[in-house]
């Protein structure tokens, strides 16, 4: 039986009020929007279930593709033992189970959401649409989108959070429904290309409406400037551009397309002219290391388990202790791409079957005939193509609020003469799948408002709250219960490193607890093995047990990971062992490793212990080579603050160059000795010299004491009075008048470097090296 044309109108709005709803919820990112997107998209199925079939080969690519994602629920036996499963295991003797997912649950979580996309896209890829029908589900759907992008605008203009979006990351950006910009502006742009069709459309019909659709697209491009992503002007600038030449080529009356290219070129020099920091963005674009670096592991990630991949879910926590030795201490959730991601938690046959169904899509598109409504087909078309290159780069693809909208794209494209016939068997077929994603939907909600009633089926809503407990627990000293707690988490994500770092916690609280908390803790090290501050908290529990030697080993890993902030972190160190010799003593064979911790540590230090740890160094490198100019500048002053000066005087003297570096220290020295002459001979060679501005002439010395006299607050003017005093010889009335200037509030810094000289000439060298004293202190 085949379906009234109004129902069939029905279900295309309806799923483009799905394409809308996807990124409306925050792009579907929470688990509690995904699970409201799955509830939302079951009852559309239910309500209007596909009537033709598929056809084989979407059949087997769908089926194939689900079944690829549940073989990471496969027994592990059956499989070669990667590496880092070995060591987990035999070495750090965690529990993981028998399926090839290491944490199944998670795998379970993601797979709903796979078996969700499969059938979406199912459904979409049935559906033969008429040309009211496409139209109106690309005006829900663009209308949508504008509607979405102004809330955002409108937002950030009020500067108000939509309370179901997500809150700003560290980038500190408040725009968008994604936590991702980049995410954001896909959304964006791939609807913007579609708008640019309906305006073209309806401007030949409905002027009025054309503006309209104008309009929408203006504010399409606002926001897509405020999203700050290079990636989501350049696929909106380019899609549009393709589909604009299209258009010129299906239109037999070209004044309507040149209008449309016209329109386009004016929005791109909108942007040259307003872009901002936007526009700044492509301007010496360049590829940072570190994306590199991410995409070059996942990429040998991938091929580890290149029939399986390592289950979904599991990307992040493999990932991390696959990766190559690196100082960069981020943190990588994902690649920088949805076919690599695919092909490492899925398996590189996967993404075979993802190309082949983009084939097939391509197949079932072209070509573009008349009447075949082929200038909106054409749009949705460029824009689904730009969806799926942009995935070679970003990962839009992996999320719901992007994909959605996508996956309309992608079925609004197809050739109206591709429809399959009708069969009875499915719409029960698509009435399961909708059922079953219901249950998953409903699943998603409870565990995320009542998580404690999902402990036998969790999810990462779950997790999430277990996690919270750990926390609390932790803050009220509930050391016993946290290991209980920790353990229900690791039942979930036994990858989880927070969560072993906190069993580990309530471990080192609880009596006898300590070898199970260092096993717990080289567990979590392992799982994380670059982030510094997990092993400098690490040393300050091992600190408060008073375990030096643990606290030292913590801290030693830390250093090794911190790469340049070593010197900070060994600084707090410092800090904070000092009291405990025995953390003090392991902080000193530390310093002694490695010049930019030795200085810190000669800063702390003193007397007998200082003098010992310099005449060792010096025995390793008696040039100071392995210093830089900074370093030693550093070195002598900690030696004059904190050694014995003889001993430094006498090493400088037994190497004149080092004098340049050096020369503080030997000036303080006879500062000490009262041999300010000796020290003014250091200032004066070594010490920095300020920048002194030329005085005004053309006043004589009696206005300008005049002046001076009336308002002796007046630096200015006191300096040029000064210059005159100076330049007719009159020192003596020069030295009082800069003296007087030094005590104005505000005076320039140099000031009291003039007062210096001025005592030197006198040869009065203790008031000289005091009034330089004042100066330097402003400088240093």
């Amino acid at each position: 039986m085949r379906d009234h044309p109004t129902l069939s109108l029905a279900r295309a709005r309806a799923y483009a009020a799905l394409a809308v709803l996807a990124p409306w919820l925050g792009g579907s990112t929470e688990l509690w929007a995904r699970g409201l997107l799955l509830l939302a998209t079951a009852a559309v199925l239910l309500c209007w279930p596909p009537r033709r079939t598929p056809g084989r080969w979407w059949r087997g690519l769908g089926g194939g593709l689900l079944a690829l994602g549940t073989a990471a629920l496969l027994p592990a036996r059956w499989w070669a033992v990667p590496r880092w499963r070995e060591l987990l295991v035999g070495t750090f003797e965690v529990a993981l189970p028998g399926t090839l997912s290491p944490q199944p649950w998670l795998t379970v979580e993601g797979l709903g959401m796979w078996m969700a996309g499969i059938i979406f896209a199912g459904a979409l890829m049935t559906h033969a649409w008429e040309r009211e029908e496409r139209a109106a589900a690309a005006r829900i759907y663009g209308l949508g989108i504008v509607l979405l992008a102004g809330l955002a605008v409108g937002a950030l203009s009020a500067k108000w959070q939509v309370p179901w979006w997500p809150r700003p990351g560290n980038s500190g950006l408040e725009f968008g429904f994604f936590p991702n910009r980049n995410q954001t502006a896909n959304v964006l742009a791939l609807a913007g290309i579609v708008v640019t069709a309906l305006g073209f459309e309806a401007m030949k019909r409905h002027p009025r409406a054309g503006v309209a659709w104008g309009a929408g697209l203006g504010l399409l491009g606002t926001a897509l400037v405020i999203a700050y992503s290079r990636a989501g002007i350049t696929l909106f600038f380019a899609g549009t551009a393709v589909w604009v030449g299209l258009a010129l080529r299906f239109s037999s009356s070209r004044k309507g397309a040149t209008l449309g290219f016209a329109a386009v070129l004016v929005m791109l020099a909108g942007f040259f002219l307003y872009g901002g920091e936007t526009l700044k963005r492509f301007q010496g674009v360049t590829t940072t290391d570190y994306r590199v670096e991410i995409q070059r592991n996942a990429w040998r990630l991938a091929g580890t388990q290149p029939w399986t991949g390592v289950g979904l879910g599991n990307f992040e926590a493999i990932f991390a202790v696959t990766r190559e030795p690196t100082m960069n201490q981020s943190r990588a959730r994902h690649p920088e791409s949805d076919w690599l991601w695919a092909a490492a938690e899925l398996g590189w046959p996967a993404v075979g079957l993802l190309g082949l169904a983009l084939g097939l899509w391509a197949k079932e598109t072209m070509p573009f005939a008349p009447k075949t409504d082929r200038r909106l087909r054409s749009a949705a078309a460029v824009a689904a193509v730009a969806f799926a290159l942009h995935g070679v780069v970003d990962v839009s693809g992996h999320r719901a609020g992007a994909l959605w909208p996508a996956l309309l794209l992608f079925s609004l494209a197809r050739h109206p003469g591709r429809g399959r016939e009708e069969r009875g068997w499915v719409a029960p077929v698509f009435r399961t799948g909708a059922v079953a994603m219901a249950l998953v939907g409903g699943w998603w909600l409870i565990s995320v408002g009542w998580p404690e009633k999902t402990q036998g089926l969790p999810t990462t809503g779950t997790l999430a709250w277990l996690e919270q407990r750990l926390e609390a627990e932790n803050a009220a000293a509930n050391y016993p219960a946290m290991e209980a707690t920790a353990n229900a988490a690791l039942r979930i994500a036994p990858l989880s490193w927070p969560v072993y770092y906190q069993r580990a916690v309530g471990h080192a609280g609880t009596p006898g607890g300590v070898t199970a908390a260092a096993a717990d803790f080289d567990t979590a090290r392992f799982l994380e093995p670059r982030w510094a501050r997990m092993c400098v908290n690490e040393g300050k529990v091992w600190l408060a047990l008073d375990e030096p030697e643990m606290t030292v080993e913590a801290w030693a890993e830390a250093l090794r990971r911190a790469g340049p902030e070593a010197p900070a972190f060994f600084e707090q160190m410092l800090a904070e062992g000092w009291p405990r010799l025995g953390v003090r003593a392991g902080l000193g064979r530390l310093a002694q490793s490695e010049v930019r911790l030795l200085l810190p540590y000669l800063e702390h230090t003193g007397g007998m212990e200082f003098d010992l740890i310099v005449a060792r160094f010096l025995e390793r490198d008696p040039a100071l080579t392995s210093m830089s100019p900074a370093e030693r500048k550093r070195f002598f002053g900690a030696w004059s603050r904190r050694g014995d000066r003889e001993q430094l005087i006498a090493a400088v003297g037994a190497h004149p160059e080092w004098q340049e570096d050096a020369w503080l220290a030997v000036a303080h020295y006879y500062a000490g000795k009262k041999d300010f002459a000796r020290a003014w001979r250091f200032i004066v060679r070594y010490g920095p010299v300020p920048a002194l501005p030329k005085f005004g002439l053309g006043r004589s010395v009696t206005e300008l004491e005049r002046g001076f006299h009336v308002n002796p607050e007046d630096f200015q003017e006191g300096l040029a009075l000064y210059a005159a005093l100076r330049r007719q010889r009159q020192d003596d009335d020069a030295l009082a008048t800069v003296r007087a200037v030094g005590k104005i509030k505000g005076r320039p810094d140099y000031v009291p470097y003039l007062e210096a000289l001025r005592w030197a000439e006198k040869e009065e060298w203790e008031k000289a090296w005091e009034a330089w004293g004042r100066y330097f202190a402003t400088v240093k």
